[in-house]
């Protein structure tokens, strides 16, 4: 089997198990679970899936390091994860000292 596709089905399973996860907690609450925001999320979440499991080669080590249990949190915790990736910003140490940087 690709490693791909080992990496994919294990992200999808790490999904799975994470909205019947939800499902149960709001079966125990005895709330409604399926809603609209839920189904905006099944698709954010399988392009954030897709987006990790495919670049995820391609990060820096010290960002992520690919494994079959990191494609299952990646699964898991798909579109948060990507979300957490776009917002980290380069240590003042890393980016160059010709760009100025402005602090708030």
């Amino acid at each position: 089997m690709p490693e791909l596709l080992e990496n994919l089905l294990l992200a999808f399973g790490g999904y799975l198990f994470h909205v019947l996860k939800m499902w149960y907690e709001a079966t125990k609450r005895n709330e409604v679970f399926i809603n609209k925001a839920f189904y905006i999320s099944i698709p954010m979440n399988i392009v954030a899936i897709l987006l990790l499991i495919i670049l995820g080669k391609n990060l820096p080590p010290d960002l992520i390091v690919m494994s079959p249990f990191t494609c299952a949190l990646i699964g898991f915790t798909g579109s948060s994860m990507l979300a957490g990736f776009l917002n980290i910003k380069a240590p003042q140490s890393v980016v160059p000292e010709d760009k100025k940087i402005t602090t708030p």
